[in-house]
């Protein structure tokens, strides 16, 4: 958007520090992980362009596995690893809210017996 003012208040996040996310049912885990024993796909492609291995790297992961109030966990997870040294983010899996409740994976569904 080339004038994010023009957005009004739809551009200014309601989410600005980790407590907001977890006060709305959202986990937050970080981890060191190591890739370097994946030589396939991607990864591959990721080692000769790096021409290094794919070791520490930070894997972080929310999960939305809480109810909160009237809403449902939904079951949505966001987990990407980082290599910062090297410039890399890798999206690892993702899967949102509204896919995993088409999915029927979301802990309840609220309009489920309607």
């Amino acid at each position: 958007m080339k004038d994010p003012s023009s957005a009004g208040n739809k551009a200014i996040p309601k989410f600005t520090k980790h407590s907001d996310i977890e006060a709305h049912g959202w986990s937050r885990k970080q981890e060191i992980v190591d890739y370097s024993h994946v030589t396939d796909g991607v990864y591959k492609s990721m080692i000769q362009i790096l021409g290094t291995d794919l070791s520490n790297g930070i894997k972080v992961r929310f999960d939305h596995d809480r109810d909160v109030g009237e809403y449902p966990a939904t079951n949505g997870e966001y987990v990407n690893v980082f290599w910062p040294n090297h410039g890399i983010i890798l999206a690892n899996d993702n899967y949102g809210p509204a896919y995993q409740i088409s999915q029927n994976k979301a802990s309840r569904t609220p309009w489920k017996d309607a």
